[in-house]
C-alpha cells in the first residue's frame, strides 16, 4: 500500500481513511468479532480491541498511539490482517 511504512499506526490511519471513503462496514464486523473473542470492550475501538487481544496481560501496550517495540508492531499488523481474513473468510 503507497504511502504506509508498515506501522500498526499508518494501518489503523488507512483502514479509517478506507471506511469514510467507502462506507464498508468491515471494521464494525471486525471490532463485533473482538469484543465476542474477548467478552468485552463495546465501548473501544477495533484498533484498541486488537491490542487488548494480542497483549492481554499488558495494559502498558494497550494504547493505540503509543511508541512500541517494532517486533510487537509487527505481530499486531499480522493479527490485524489475520482478524481480516478470517472475517472476509466468513463472508
Amino acid at each position: 500500500m503507497f504511502g504506509l511504512d508498515g506501522s500498526y499506526v499508518m494501518y489503523v490511519a488507512f483502514f479509517y481513511g478506507y471506511r469514510e471513503g467507502v462506507g464498508d462496514d468491515l471494521l464494525a464486523k471486525l471490532k463485533e468479532k473482538l469484543v465476542g473473542d474477548l467478552g468485552t470492550g463495546q465501548n473501544l475501538g477495533w484498533e484498541s480491541l486488537l491490542l487488548r487481544k494480542v497483549a492481554p496481560n499488558d495494559p502498558e501496550l494497550w494504547r493505540p498511539l503509543a511508541p512500541r517495540e517494532e517486533s510487537f508492531d509487527r505481530r499486531l499488523c499480522e493479527a490485524l490482517f489475520d482478524q481480516l481474513e478470517d472475517l472476509l473468510g466468513d463472508a
